[in-house]
């Protein structure tokens, strides 16, 4: 199932929680509360995530240009390997899997 998600950027506040700037008003909403003792490593890497997602990406657009430039010379065990990685990551993080 492909759902929205809240548009960023994300803020941590107060080291566990994580903002978004509403899209209908001037306010910042919660999108996650992280508690202890990992919630200021969790808060990062949720706050962070937009930014992953938008890497992993391009480096997915990238790897398709490449293939486009040169058909099946780009695909050794590791390019391979990344791109799965890559594909299950975005599919994982966008509900598409």
């Amino acid at each position: 199932m492909n759902t929205p998600h809240t548009p960023g950027p994300w803020i941590i506040e107060s080291g566990h929680m994580i903002r978004a700037k509403a899209l209908h008003c001037d306010a910042w909403i919660p999108v996650a509360h992280c508690y202890e003792p990992e919630a200021a490593g969790n808060a990062r890497l949720i706050a962070a995530s937009l930014e992953l997602l938008a890497a992993l990406e391009a480096v997915q657009n990238y790897f398709g240009k490449l293939e486009e430039m040169q058909p099946g010379k780009n695909r050794g065990t590791e390019g391979t390997r990344i791109r799965a990685a890559v594909k299950t990551a975005i599919a994982k993080a966008t509900g598409n899997t």
